[in-house]
């Protein structure tokens, strides 16, 4: 081999390796964190409220003198469901929920927001809420944001050892060989 032949390699090589193999990770980071985007935002939530709860039991200025008894539950159900199905559910679910039978029922479509983010209300709607009715359709299993929801529920009940329930109701056009197996569990 001749002289020209045998050179050293580049000294800037190592450097361009590691700057394409971390942007490699990071790009598939990014990826992976936007898929499970609500996920993280779920169990970023439950970290938050946990430590608020042990922040306020810290504090002794922050405890009233006598514990005054509220209830666990605010509503008696929270209703899940596509925004393409809210005629349904404003018109025909609630009132027959709510006026026949007598229950309190939360919607994001009528007693809007609880905390913070869309996320945040609907797990802080979640947790004052006995129970979950999901209104099962078409426009639910192709919606991300729905069957989030609906994993969260499952989640929920699961966690609860089955004291929280979950209520589906089936609307009459609904695809159910579409259905994802995991909503048959509930």
């Amino acid at each position: 081999m001749t002289e020209k032949e045998c050179r050293p390699p580049n000294p800037l090589l190592p450097g361009y390796i590691a700057t394409g193999c971390s942007s490699f990770v990071i790009i598939v980071l990014v990826v992976v964190a936007f898929w499970n985007r609500w996920y993280l935002q779920y169990y970023w939530h439950r970290i938050k409220k946990r430590f608020k709860r042990k922040d306020k039991e810290r504090d002794p200025e922050r405890q009233p003198f006598a514990r005054p008894r509220r209830p666990r539950f605010l509503f008696d159900a929270y209703v899940t469901n596509s925004d393409a199905d809210g005629p349904f559910e404003d018109n025909l679910l609630v009132p027959l929920v709510q006026d026949k039978l007598g229950y309190t029922v939360h919607t994001s479509n009528k007693d809007g927001a609880i905390g913070g983010s869309k996320a945040d209300d609907y797990f802080d709607a979640m947790d004052v809420s006995k129970s979950v009715i999901v209104v099962f359709s078409n426009s639910l299993m192709k919606d991300a944001w729905c069957t989030f929801q609906v994993d969260i529920a499952l989640m929920r009940r699961i966690e609860s050892k089955g004291k929280r329930n979950i209520f589906v109701v089936v609307m009459n056009n609904t695809e159910m060989l579409l259905a994802n197996k995991s909503y048959a569990c509930s």
